[in-house]
């Protein structure tokens, strides 16, 4: 029996200070709030464990208070989800790119949507997935990207035959010209020009030109340059005519 009054007792107490720690936290806050300072009453509400009150008062308080309420808030809390929403305010995705599992990559992606950064992220991801064996998705991020380079390098490595020679080539373009790309890489002008040749001596010198244009002058081999002057005087009768006068052809 005096057991139980014992414990009965000790509840009471603990619920009285309760009530007075909260009644001495409420009076304490108030008035620093009155008086404008802001940095106090945050300061109070930590201290009692009210970090939802003390993240809004920060919030209407200095930046400088807000920024420091909020590291205090994620160093406190450890949930996995409040990574994102820290990197996502203080604009550092880049931070996830790197620290956030692979198998998240879909919804790490989904992240940079609207981003200035776009490119950049979709770059470092896509690098990181091909590091780990994912070429499938390190693909998919290096289109995201833009990187046509990356993204044929990888379509490359089966090209065995001039079939798939052929639906290389139109995957490449149509991303080529989907991002606006205008220079390319050694390895795919050379595959360009490989094709455009391929297409001439079938006698779609129409086509094999289209290909030949999206390659800049500079970047043309001299056995190129030449092949495209040829197309373009046989696709032009008159053309054609001046250049055996002048024994270019």
């Amino acid at each position: 029996m005096q057991m139980v009054q014992r414990k009965s007792k000790m509840m009471m107490w603990k619920w009285k200070r309760a009530v007075i720690l909260h009644l001495m936290t409420v009076f304490t806050v108030q008035r620093a709030l009155v008086v404008g300072d802001n940095k106090r009453a945050v300061s109070q509400c930590i201290s009692a464990n009210k970090w939802a009150d003390a993240l809004v008062i920060a919030h209407v308080g200095t930046t400088s208070l807000w920024e420091s309420t909020w590291d205090q808030y994620l160093k406190k809390n450890r949930s996995p989800y409040l990574k994102v929403v820290s990197a996502m305010v203080s604009n550092d995705l880049l931070s996830l790119v790197n620290t956030r599992p692979l198998k998240f990559w879909k919804e790490t992606l989904a992240l940079f949507a609207q981003r200035d950064e776009w490119t950049m992220l979709c770059d470092t991801l896509a690098s990181k997935l091909m590091g780990d064996g994912n070429t499938l998705a390190a693909t998919l991020c290096f289109i995201c990207a833009g990187n046509i380079d990356k993204t044929f390098e990888i379509w490359s490595r089966s090209c065995n035959s001039l079939k798939f020679l052929q639906d290389l080539m139109e995957k490449t373009i149509v991303l080529a010209l989907a991002t606006g790309q205008k220079r390319f890489s050694a390895s795919l002008c050379k595959l360009v020009e490989k094709y455009a040749e391929i297409l001439a001596s079938q006698g779609l010198l129409t086509t094999a030109m289209e290909y030949l244009k999206l390659l800049g002058s500079e970047e043309l081999s001299t056995e190129l340059v030449i092949l495209k002057d040829l197309i373009a005087l046989s696709t032009e009768p008159g053309k054609l005519f001046l250049g055996f006068l002048y024994g270019m052809v």
